[in-house]
């Protein structure tokens, strides 16, 4: 690591123990010149290493946090802040349906501290994995878990549901850090009235729509639909493509209800979204809910949603 690259308190208070050093040395006690060069860089030497170790002693490295997706990244820095280090394993742009992953995860997680489990299948053998070897290892549920391969683990988009799993965060990094906890405390409240003056503008938005149907390419948004009391109709089966036959019978019904919009997700296939949008001659609109601003993407979400539905 360059010294440019340190903390910048421990480079003031290694500095200020140095001149210290070159202070006392230099007193009218003892002459400069009476030093042999060589033992004078050993005690400048020396000094730096007792007060760098000193220094990291008072201050703990910080907490490993490691996830898989870029959302839940987001809600781990508004609650950790400056105390912990995040990880996200899934490369932008990629889809966490169709990740290969590779060893380097449980490498990571077996020297992480907290770890934010999306419940995707692929995760099953990294916990079995890094917990043999890091037992003290902190799980915190990012969805409920279901045995229903259509289920939908996209519950952040919901911004309640994004607070309960901060308020996990929060009391796991307490757990771990308890001198920490008055700060992620304090951080938990702060996100805690962002959330409630996000749900307020999206009810707004939504208000009157309550019923309305919307299409999507990929069922991400049944959280979000649920909790503003919309519906989402998904061109997928199972994570595949839907059959033509329901393809037809989804087109119909959206035709009935005039849908003017249909919505997709960059990490997915649009095949039967652009099918749909032009039987319908309706337009495709992206969503993406692994968007890594939070408050940002869901109220851009709300705005999109509430001009295709009126």
């Amino acid at each position: 690591m360059h010294i440019y690259d340190a903390n910048p308190r421990a480079v003031r208070y290694t500095m200020t123990f140095i001149r210290r050093i070159v202070r006392s040395l230099t007193r009218k006690s003892y002459r400069l010149t009476d030093a042999r060069p060589g033992k004078i860089c050993r005690l400048i030497r020396l000094s730096v290493c007792l007060s760098v170790a000193g220094f990291a002693a008072a201050t703990p490295a910080p907490l490993e946090v490691v996830t898989v997706l870029a959302p839940h990244a987001w809600l781990a820095e508004r609650i950790g802040g400056e105390r912990i280090h995040v990880i996200v394993l899934l490369p932008p742009g990629a889809s966490s349906e169709t990740y290969e992953p590779t060893p380097r995860p449980v490498s990571l997680l077996m020297r992480a501290d907290v770890y934010m489990v999306s419940s995707m299948p692929f995760e099953r053998s990294w916990l079995t994995a890094a917990r043999s070897v890091n037992p003290e290892l902190q799980v915190v549920p990012c969805c409920t878990p279901s045995g229903d391969p259509d289920a939908d683990r996209h519950e952040w988009t919901d911004p309640w549901r994004a607070l309960e799993l901060a308020r996990s965060l929060r009391d796991a990094l307490s757990s771990l850090d308890p001198a920490g906890a008055s700060h992620y405390a304090h951080n938990f409240r702060m996100l805690e009235t962002d959330v409630a003056a996000l749900h307020e503008d999206v009810a707004a938005r939504l208000a009157g729509l309550e019923g309305r149907s919307f299409a999507v390419s990929h069922p991400a948004w049944g959280a979000f639909a649920h909790r503003y009391g919309l519906r989402q109709i998904n061109l997928e089966t199972e994570g595949l493509e839907t059959s033509a036959r329901r393809l037809a019978f989804l087109i119909e019904q959206a035709s009935a209800t005039g849908t003017r919009y249909v919505f997709t997700q960059p990490q997915h296939s649009k095949r039967a979204a652009r099918v749909m949008a032009e039987a319908l001659d309706a337009e495709l609109v992206e969503l993406d809910p692994l968007a890594p601003d939070y408050l940002q993407n869901i109220r851009r979400t709300a705005e999109r949603l509430a001009e295709a539905l009126r």
